[in-house]
This record gives structure tokens, C-alpha cells and sequence, in this order.
């Protein structure tokens, strides 16, 4: 359905119809989203605003009926992390930078599970996912030449860090 189920405040969640039997008709429910339905629609966008935990469903159509799934407590919304935070005290390695290609997260903070969210120099959002083991990687062979800022947080620390893209 998603595939990325944990964000922040004012992110973008990309959905996917992942049944099978050719549906031709889907109703999905966005519990805290916007929109909070949509119809007809196989892969919607959907934003969340608010910290919590919601639920996801949808109902999947074709000429021999509809099946529905419930995801319960799916999506999970953390609060927003400011770009004036800084991630001095957070046990991580970001390298190389300046980066050309990928962008390497080194994990060092002791939790299997650490948040990433890339943000450009005037501070919208471009993605967002999430490192589970010891290093991660961001390919940022597709962003044009600047300065973004790599926001990390787990359950107990967050940091900022400021990167700069070169050319190719």
C-alpha cells in the first residue's frame, strides 16, 4: 500500500493498489489525511498534518464484486523537525560531502531505526524514509547542484545536517 508508513507533519504519503484480479473501481479511506477519500483513483497522494497514528483502508472493485483491506494504525505522523535544530549530539556519519551520488548514513546511534527527511535550502520537502540497521544511503545523483539539509531523528534524539550537491 505504502511504502514509506512513518513521516512528518506535512508530508506527502504516495499510495499503491497492490491487488490482484484487475480491479477496476477503487474507494480508498485516509483516516487524518487530505484528502480523507478518494474514489477511482488507483495510486493516490495523500497529505497528513497532524501528529498520531491513522488507519488506511481500501475497497478494491471488479465484475465479480469488492474485497477490502483495513490497515490499522498504518500510517504514523511525527511531529516536524525545525531546520534550526542541530544534530551535534546525534551519534551519526553523513558522507561524502560535498556529494556527487549517494550520500552515505551511517547509523551510530544505538536504535535500528532512524528517520530521514531531505529538505532543499528553502526548506521544502523533497523525501523522506527511513534507515533500519547500521548505514543508509540517499542517491542524490538527481538533485541539481546546491545546499539541502538531511533531517535524522529517532525516538529519542533529531538532528540537521547541511549537505551540498555538486555537479556529476
Amino acid at each position: 500500500m505504502a511504502l514509506v508508513t512513518t513521516v512528518h507533519e506535512g508530508d506527502t504519503v504516495h499510495f499503491s493498489d497492490l491487488t490482484v484480479n484487475n480491479p477496476t473501481d477503487w474507494e480508498w479511506e485516509f483516516e487524518g489525511g487530505t484528502p480523507s477519500t478518494s474514489s477511482g483513483i488507483p495510486d493516490p497522494e495523500v497529505i497528513y498534518t497532524s501528529e498520531g497514528t491513522y488507519d488506511v483502508s481500501l475497497t478494491a472493485s471488479n465484475s465479480a464484486g469488492s474485497d477490502e483491506e483495513l490497515k490499522t494504525d498504518y500510517i504514523t505522523v511525527l511531529p516536524p523537525v525545525s531546520v534550526d535544530d542541530r544534530g551535534d549530539e546525534m551519534l551519526v556519519s553523513i558522507y561524502p560531502n560535498p556529494v556527487k551520488d549517494q550520500l552515505f548514513i551511517d547509523n551510530k546511534t544505538g536504535r535500528p531505526q532512524l528517520f530521514v527527511a531531505l529538505f532543499n535550502e528553502q526548506g521544502r520537502f523533497l523525501f523522506s524514509g527511513e534507515i533500519n540497521g547500521k548505514q543508509g544511503m540517499l542517491d542524490c545523483s538527481v538533485l541539481e547542484p546546491g545546499v539541502y539539509f538531511v533531517k535524522l531523528n529517532n525516538t529519542e534524539q533529531k538532528g540537521v545536517y547541511k549537505i551540498v550537491k555538486q555537479e556529476n
